[in-house]
């Protein structure tokens, strides 16, 4: 008993026969050729991607703000005439990862994607600042995986043209607010009668955090969250947004809480103008 005990100890302590160098070798080239290929596809796919989009745009140039003006029709203004807290919080509820991606932020898409598939949905979700605003100046608003596609070429041509900056200015500068407010401190001038502005005109003050983070809170479902008609959902949205600002550390925890404390004051034109559309 001992001796068959002993033999089957020598033999699991045998070492194990090494794998040949040569073998070593071939899956590494193996491995290697492998990665090359994915690359290369990858690099056709963006190149493809990039062709497309700006076939799509072709010829459209859009209102960049240079000034402090409104520029025409565009309700876009820089971004360091505002402050931080301003653009930051669309930026943490909307694309947190805005200054690393291409346009597309292929791991939100593919949550989202994912999601269309298990719940039966279509081409909801995933769109990143640049693929909404490539939505709202160039395409419609059906959920379908064509119009998905279109808008994520439109989103990497329009970041290899334009500049972050000037990307998020026109996205903030386009977007609806509710009750027929489009741009961002058109919805400021008519939510608090203030203005997103740093430097402010005579009687007109700029938004607080607080403004700021009720107004970011809208993009997703404008009439939905809409302070006038339900105030409380706004509040929850809002608490949100604060939330995710102080978790991505853009601004404290004490900023959060006394942003938490402000009363959110509506000025009463939007009330009533509300009011008069049911």
């Amino acid at each position: 008993m001992q001796t068959a005990l002993a033999m089957s100890s020598s033999k699991s302590s045998e070492p194990r026969p090494a794998v040949p160098k040569q073998k070593k070798s071939r899956i590494a080239t193996a491995f290697k050729r492998i990665a090359i290929l994915l690359i290369a596809a990858a690099m056709l796919f963006a190149a493809g991607l990039l062709a497309a989009g700006q076939m799509l745009i072709a010829g459209k140039e859009l209102p960049v703000p240079s000034s402090s003006a409104n520029n025409g029709a565009s309700a876009a203004i820089p971004l360091k005439e505002m402050p931080d807290y301003v653009y930051n919080a669309f930026i943490a509820v909307e694309d947190h990862r805005y200054e690393n991606h291409i346009g597309v932020d292929f791991r939100s898409l593919a949550r989202a994607l994912w999601v269309d598939l298990r719940e039966g949905g279509k081409a909801q979700g995933g769109s990143t600042v640049t693929m909404q605003l490539a939505r709202n100046l160039f395409l419609t608003q059906d959920k379908t995986y064509t119009r998905k596609l279109k808008e994520i070429a439109i989103a990497v041509a329009l970041e290899r043209k334009y500049t972050k900056d000037e990307i998020l200015e026109l996205y903030l500068g386009s977007i609806y607010f509710g009750h027929g407010i489009y741009g961002l401190d058109n919805a400021a001038n008519y939510y608090f009668g203030k203005t997103i502005r740093s430097k402010t005109e005579p009687g007109k003050s700029a938004i607080g955090l607080h403004e700021a983070a009720m107004l970011a809170a809208l993009p997703k479902a404008p009439e939905h969250y809409s302070p006038v008609k339900f105030p409380e959902k706004a509040l929850q949205r809002q608490k949100l947004v604060l939330e995710r600002m102080s978790k991505l550390g853009l601004i404290t925890e004490q900023e959060k809480l006394d942003a938490l404390k402000q009363p959110l004051r509506i000025v009463p034109s939007a009330q009533v103008y509300a009011r008069s559309q049911g």
